[in-house]
C-alpha cells in the first residue's frame, strides 16, 4: 500500500493530555480525574487553537453563517505574528501573487493601522507598500500588537453577534472519537483551572504542534519519513522521527546610544557562550558568534551587525534584517526607536524537540531556550566584537512590552516544525522538486529554469541547521540543471511547443521568452534577492567558470530596473536587424 493511500482506521476511544501520554504518566499540573461533569459547550464549527491558520478558519466559517468555538492557548490570537513575535512570510511578489482575499485584507488592515494611529512620515504613508520596520526578511514587518488589534478587529462583530466563542488561554486535555469521527474535545482554562466539553459538527487542529493527532490517536508522522515511505529522491533513506526542526524564543529590542542596559548574566551563560551545534554540515565555532554556516556552499559565512548605522563587515546587517519598527518612516518628534526582532541563527533551539517527548521534556527545552536566546542579548551587550574594534552594544534595551512578558520574551516558541496528519493525498517532492519531477516525467539533460528555487539559500541566513543539507540540495539542483540554452532546445522541434513547455514549467508573470533560429532567451522577472545581472554573473561564474557563463549570460536578464530594461531593448533591436522572424513572447510582465 503506498504513502497516500493507507487508510485511516481510528477507534473509538477517549485520550488525556500528554502529549501522546497519559495525563497520570507526565504527571501534568492542572488535569484531575473527571468527579464532576464538566460544562458543555456546542457550536457548528470547534477549532482547536488560535494562530493564523485557526483565525482563518474561523473566519471563513463564521462568514459562511455557522457558529464557531475557538480556543487558544496564550492570551493572544495570531500564532506567529504575535504570541510567536514573528512578521509573516518572505515570499517577495506578495504583493502581487499568491495571496488570498482574506490575508490581504490583514495585510492591509496592518498597514492601515499605522497610517491612523502612527506618525508615519509623508513618504510612508503615501507608500501602498508601507513596510513599517523596513526589514529585509518580509514585506511586511510590524510589532506583534498591531496584528493582534487587527485579527480581533476582523473577528469582533462576530463575537458581539454571539456567533463566535473565542476561548483563550485554553489547551485541548482530552478528545472522544467514533472510528473516524471526532464526537467532541475536552479542553482546559488554564486561568480557572476548569474543563469544557466542546461539541461540533466539524472540528479543526489548528494548534501549533497538532496537538488533537495524538489526543485522538489520529495516525501522524513527525521529522522525516524515509525513502521506503514517500519515495521522494532526495529524503533519506531511514525515517527519523526526531530530525525535527529547530524552534526559537524570540525577542525584541532597542537601542539606546550612551546608556546601559545590560541585562543580568544569564544562569546558562557560560555554557552558550562556549556551546558548539553538533551538526552535519559542522557550524564553524560557537553558536555565540556573526560566523555561521553558509547553507548554500557550506562554508563560514560572517553575518554584520550595527544598530547605530551600516555595517562595515559581514554579508547582511543583522539589526536590520528583522527590524519590526524603523525611525526613519516616523516622524522625528515621534519618540520612536528602531527596533529589531532577534530571530537569528545564533537563537535556534537545537538541544530537542517539542513533539514526541513528555510534557516535563518540552518544558525543560523551551527554559533552555530561553536561556539561549538572553545568553544571545547578553553577548550582544558585552562581548560581541564590534566595527570599531571595541566589544558589546551596553545601549541594547530588551522591550518587554512589545511581546507583553515580563521576561521580555515571547509568549510562545516560534515553531517550524509540527506533527503531521497521514493524509489520503500528501505533496511530495515528485509534485514539485525540480529534479525529482524531470526524473517522473524522463526529462534528461541540462534545461534553463529560473533562479528562484535559489533565492532562499542565496540570501537567507535564518535557515534551520537540522535541514541545511537538505535546502543545499535544493541549491545545487538548481544551477546544475540550468546549463546552455540551446541544448534545452533541443527538447523541442517546434517554436510553440517550445513557449507552451516554459509557460508550464516557470510562474508565468516571472518569465519571459524570446527566440530566434539558433537560440531561446530567458529573462526572469521579480529576482529582487538577486538583484542585478552582475549577480546573477557572478552566480554562474562560480558555478561554470567563466568561458561556459559567457555562453549562458549574454542572453539572460534579469528585468528589474530600467537599466536592464533598456539593455534588453537594445539587443532585442540588434536581433530584429539581424533576423526579421526573431519572435518575442512575454508572459504578465509589466
Amino acid at each position: 500500500m503506498s504513502f497516500q493511500q493507507k487508510q485511516i482506521n481510528r477507534r473509538k476511544s477517549l485520550v488525556t493530555l500528554g502529549l501522546g501520554f497519559p495525563a497520570a504518566a507526565v504527571g501534568l499540573s492542572g488535569c484531575r480525574s473527571l468527579k464532576r461533569s464538566p460544562k458543555e459547550l456546542k457550536a457548528d464549527f470547534v477549532v482547536i487553537g488560535g494562530g493564523l491558520g485557526g483565525c482563518a478558519a474561523a473566519l471563513s466559517a463564521l462568514r459562511s453563517g455557522l457558529s464557531v468555538i475557538m480556543t487558544e492557548e496564550t492570551d493572544w490570537i495570531g500564532g506567529q505574528l504575535t504570541s510567536q513575535g514573528v512578521p509573516p512570510d518572505g515570499h517577495k511578489w506578495i504583493e502581487r501573487f499568491g495571496c488570498t482575499r482574506t490575508y490581504r485584507d490583514l495585510r492591509n488592515a496592518i498597514r492601515n493601522h499605522y497610517r491612523k494611529h502612527y506618525p508615519l512620515t509623508p513618504a510612508a504613508r503615501g507608500n501602498i507598500n508601507l513596510n513599517p520596520g523596513s526589514g529585509s526578511v518580509s514585506r511586511l514587518c510590524h510589532e506583534p500588537r498591531v496584528a493582534l488589534a487587527c485579527l480581533e478587529a476582523m473577528l469582533r462583530p462576530f463575537v458581539a453577534s454571539g456567533k463566535l466563542t473565542l476561548l483563550r488561554e485554553t489547551i485541548p486535555t482530552a478528545v472522544e472519537t467514533d472510528n473516524d469521527e471526532i464526537n467532541s474535545v475536552e479542553v482546559l482554562d488554564l486561568r480557572k483551572n476548569s474543563h469544557l466539553v466542546l461539541h461540533g459538527r466539524y472540528f479543526a487542529d489548528a494548534t501549533e504542534l497538532g496537538d488533537l493527532l495524538p489526543l485522538a490517536k489520529c495516525e501522524h508522522v513527525t521529522g522525516t519519513e524515509g525513502k521506503l515511505a514517500t519515495g521522494e529522491l532526495h529524503m533519506p533513506e531511514h525515517a527519523s522521527p526526531k530530525n525535527q526542526q529547530a524552534f526559537t524564543m524570540c525577542f525584541a529590542i532597542d537601542h539606546v546610544e550612551g546608556e546601559n542596559h545590560t541585562i543580568d548574566k544569564p544562569s546558562e551563560y557560560d555554557f552558550w557562550k562556549s556551546f558548539v551545534p553538533d551538526i552535519s554540515p559542522p557550524w564553524p565555532g560557537r553558536l555565540l558568534d556573526f560566523t555561521y554556516t553558509h547553507p548554500s556552499s557550506c562554508l563560514a559565512k560572517r553575518l554584520g551587525f550595527n544598530p547605530t548605522g551600516p555595517h562595515k563587515k559581514g554579508i547582511i546587517n543583522l539589526w536590520t534584517y528583522r527590524r519590526i519598527v524603523a525611525a526613519k518612516n516616523f516622524m522625528p518628534n515621534s519618540g520612536l526607536r528602531d527596533v529589531s526582532l532577534i530571530n537569528w541563527p545564533q537563537n535556534d533551539y537545537l538541544m530537542g524537540n517539542l513533539v514526541g517527548v513528555s510534557a516535563e521534556e518540552r518544558q525543560r527545552h523551551i527554559d533552555r531556550s530561553k536561556q539561549l536566546s538572553l545568553s544571545l542579548l547578553y553577548w550582544l551587550q558585552t562581548e560581541a566584537p564590534r566595527d570599531d574594534g571595541d566589544q558589546g552594544w551596553p545601549g541594547l534595551r530588551l522591550r518587554n512590552d512589545i511581546m507583553g512578558t515580563k521576561d521580555g520574551l515571547a509568549k510562545y516558541p516560534y515553531v517550524r516544525e509540527s506533527r503531521r496528519i497521514k493524509a489520503h493525498t500528501t505533496v511530495l517532492e515528485q509534485h514539485c522538486g525540480v529534479e525529482n519531477r524531470m526524473k517522473v516525467l524522463g526529462l534528461k539533460g541540462p534545461m534553463s529554469l529560473g533562479i528562484e528555487l535559489a533565492k532562499t539559500v542565496l540570501t537567507n541566513p535564518d535557515l534551520q541547521p537540522i535541514m541545511r543539507s537538505l535546502i543545499e540540495i535544493e541549491f545545487s539542483k538548481c544551477l546544475r540543471i540550468r546549463g546552455r540554452i540551446n541544448e534545452a532546445n533541443a527538447l523541442f522541434t517546434d517554436l510553440d511547443d517550445k513557449v507552451l513547455f516554459w509557460e508550464k514549467q516557470v510562474a508565468e508573470d516571472r518569465v519571459a521568452i524570446s527566440y530566434n533560429d539558433e537560440q531561446k532567451i530567458f529573462f526572469i522577472d521579480g529576482c529582487d534577492q538577486v538583484n542585478s545581472k552582475v549577480a546573477l554573473w557572478n552566480a554562474l561564474v562560480t558555478q561554470y567558470g567563466r568561458a561556459n557563463a559567457c555562453q549562458i549570460m549574454p542572453d539572460t536578464y534579469i528585468l528589474r530596473n530600467g537599466n536592464d530594461l533598456k539593455l534588453f531593448e537594445h539587443h532585442f533591436i540588434d536581433l530584429k536587424k539581424k533576423n526579421p522572424k526573431c519572435k518575442f513572447v512575454l508572459n504578465n510582465h509589466k
